[in-house]
């Protein structure tokens, strides 16, 4: 089976820097601008902005974590280390798709209610992020078949 014709560190690192920029987004202190949710502002109040920022924090920190985690596959040639390392992987990829939900699910709803651009433009990062991260996360668990699949033929 032929996922991509990339490979899964460059979707993996391509997921990561994704994460981290969209994780940017969300802090003020990095861009002095903000993606408003209009119609839904009022409600949130401060409370929404220190969540925001957290989830920011966390989208850069497992961007990171990915990337590093990226980099470090390619020294190492030991099969078990390198199933590890892809299993590792795999499981931010999954982490980080999953908490790609409740944004989009936000900006849906508000995307239904009151149609603004940048609520559109929030939805869309968020799916376009999603997609690319589970494409990564489908090619990182079939390079960790291949990679059992040829450490068994060594055995």
């Amino acid at each position: 089976m032929l996922l991509t014709k990339f490979s899964h560190t460059l979707l993996v690192r391509a997921a990561a820097v994704a994460s981290i920029l969209l994780g940017m987004l969300y802090l003020p202190s990095v861009f002095h601008f903000t993606l408003s949710i209009h119609g839904f502002e009022p409600e949130l109040g401060r409370g929404s902005h220190i969540i925001e920022e957290e989830w920011g924090k966390w989208s850069i920190i497992g961007g990171g974590l990915l990337f590093i985690g990226s980099l470090m596959l390619r020294p190492y040639r030991s099969a078990w280390l390198r199933n590890l390392l892809l299993g590792f992987l795999f499981i931010c990829l999954i982490l980080l798709i999953t908490a790609q939900l409740p944004p989009l699910l936000i900006w849906f709803i508000m995307n239904l209610l009151v149609f603004s651009w940048s609520n559109a433009l929030g939805f869309l990062l968020h799916f376009l992020f999603a997609a690319l991260a589970l494409w990564g996360s489908a090619s990182t668990l079939y390079a960790f078949e291949k990679n059992r699949l040829s450490s068994e033929i060594t055995d």
